[in-house]
């Protein structure tokens, strides 16, 4: 397993990068086990776990197929709003039933709904 994680960071005057490597085989002198490997292993120990047995997937669809049958009949109601915007009115709707209200940065208080 390897990671690498690229951290940039930035100032006024310059844009300094790091790189962060980690190689588990080199780190810990082992080699890691394959995906595969781990399934055949945790099979043989009897430990079902990881894998799906068949009345789980029928299951899974009944609960889908009905569900993308009721709103299949539904009228799609979605509050759109334009790019870049705060979003729709309906989100200050939501919060201001509970008497809050967004927090708005003063140089963004005229932006565009």
């Amino acid at each position: 397993m390897n990671l690498l994680f690229q951290i940039s960071s930035k100032t006024e005057f310059a844009n300094l990068k790091a790189n962060m490597e980690f190689c588990h085989p080199s780190q810990f002198h082992i080699n890691s086990p394959k995906a595969y490997e781990i399934l055949l292993h945790e099979i043989i120990l009897g430990d079902q776990t990881l894998f799906t047995r068949w009345d789980g997937v029928e299951t899974s669809w009944k609960y889908t197929e009905s569900i993308l049958e009721i709103t299949g009949r539904r009228k799609k109601e979605f509050p759109n709003y334009r790019a870049g915007s705060f979003g729709p009115e309906e989100a200050d709707k939501l919060i201001e039933g509970d008497g809050r209200e967004w927090c708005m940065p003063r140089k963004m208080e005229n932006m565009p709904r």
